[in-house]
């Protein structure tokens, strides 16, 4: 029975450190807000409390880029105008288990 345990408790953990590496993927990424004539596109994804945000960064900056591409800014995105902003949506034991992060870039000409 121990030995059970054991490894129940070993797979439980090595699924964490997993969950704990992973990075996000371009397809996570969505268009969530903006404006062509003011120049700025908004980028928002989702993000658990396990999740470390890797690729965040990359990821929305080349998700705004298309978009800003897609509206015919030539230069693409330039760097986030501000920090993401994180909501809340799925409250989980002594916090929140799931946020959507936002985030707004300029468009370049």
């Amino acid at each position: 029975m121990h030995k059970k345990v054991k490894v129940l408790g070993a797979t439980v953990f090595g699924l964490l450190l997993l969950a704990a590496c992973a990075t996000l993927d371009q397809s996570d990424f969505l268009r969530s807000g903006g404006s062509k004539d003011a120049g700025f596109v908004e980028i928002s994804w989702d993000q658990t409390r396990i999740d470390n945000g890797k690729g965040a960064s990359t990821g929305s900056l080349n998700e705004a880029s298309a978009a800003c591409r897609e509206w015919g800014f030539t230069g693409g995105a330039e760097q986030p105008m501000s920090q993401p902003e994180e909501r809340c949506v799925s409250l989980r034991g002594m916090g929140c288990g799931r946020f959507v992060m936002s985030q707004k870039f300029r468009c370049l000409r």
